[in-house]
């Protein structure tokens, strides 16, 4: 039986007034042209000697300095820190790169920081779509990787992360992610028609897990290795667009404390959804071993458990 707002198309629409649905399903497309509007016109910038790079955003703008860094720590040759603040770190120097990261560039706490950058002379890049920051940068003569506005920034995420990601390609932080970049937009465009709303709830698994979180508090568990972010990604959006509270903790960190909250009380352990988000191939075997403890612990005391198991060949396209 089609669910009466789920498989409603005309429902669905009256009820998302923002429109974002269509946002979301634009997701791989604007991953495309971010790409390429990079390779296009790559920034410029001497970059030799570089060892750290600090993502200077808030919300929506930073979550993809969160995603670099899961994506690339293993690897890089370079530390990710990303700073969700008004003041630069007192050791960001000569070997650190600055991104300065606001869809809107009105982000105070972000132009806050490309000021301190500034006056320390170090090296700055900075992202947006425009307004105070693209001002501050070409004033200053600050490369800028601009992209399209009029976005709620959380709906953005394909313009920012691929923008920067990209860029540190260009400037030879990075080596090329293309192979990589192609297996992921391959299988966001498949996967936006198995989730989308068109695709009837009974073979959903975007729609059941919306019915299994309803009247519940989502509580999200992921491996700290590189599905950190994408918790974060997870909980934020559950904020921002069901308006509604949620939790993260990350594996091992919570085996050594939050575990005994599942001890007492029940009253609230029975109101709690959890949500695992399982990688297989990328998380360290401790730490999926210590998953499936996890699972087989807090499954009995809460509303109910269930696992999404991340897919794909790249650890791109599995994030």
């Amino acid at each position: 039986m089609p669910h009466p707002i789920l498989d409603n198309a005309q429902r669905l629409t009256r009820l998302d007034r923002s429109d974002m649905i269509r946002k979301v399903l634009d997701l791989p497309a604007q991953f495309q042209d971010a790409r390429s509007r990079v390779l296009a016109h790559p920034p410029k910038l001497a970059l030799k000697g570089v060892r750290q790079v600090i993502v200077a955003g808030l919300g929506g703008s930073a979550i993809s300095g969160d995603l670099l860094k899961s994506l690339t720590w293993k690897k890089a040759p370079f530390a990710v820190t990303i700073n969700r603040n008004y003041t630069l770190p007192a050791w960001a120097g000569k070997d650190s790169l600055v991104v300065a990261a606001s869809y809107s560039g009105g982000t105070e706490e972000t132009l806050s920081v490309f000021e301190q950058a500034r006056k320390r002379r170090l090296k700055i890049l900075a992202l947006t779509s425009g307004g105070a920051l693209e001002a501050r940068a070409r004033r200053e003569k600050v490369p800028v990787l601009s992209f399209p506005g009029g976005l709620p920034p959380r709906a953005a995420l394909g313009y920012s992360f691929a923008t920067l990601l990209t860029a540190l390609e260009t400037l030879k932080l990075l080596p090329s992610f293309t192979a990589d970049f192609d297996e992921t937009l391959e299988g966001m465009t498949r996967l936006a028609s198995l989730y989308g709303p068109l695709s009837l709830t009974a073979h959903n698994p975007a729609k059941l897990l919306a019915l299994f979180l309803k009247d519940k508090l989502p509580v999200i568990y992921a491996g700290q290795d590189h599905l950190d972010s994408v918790g974060l990604r997870w909980k934020t959006q559950l904020n921002e667009n069901a308006k509604q509270i949620a939790l993260l903790n990350l594996v091992p960190e919570m085996n050594h404390n939050e575990i005994l909250g599942y001890s007492f009380p029940e009253t609230l352990t029975r109101k709690m959804a959890v949500v695992v988000l399982g990688h297989p191939q990328g998380d360290h075997p401790r730490i999926g071993r210590r998953l499936q403890l996890v699972k087989g612990m807090v499954a009995p005391k809460a509303a109910g458990l269930t696992e999404i198991k991340a897919h794909g060949k790249s650890l791109l396209a599995q994030m």
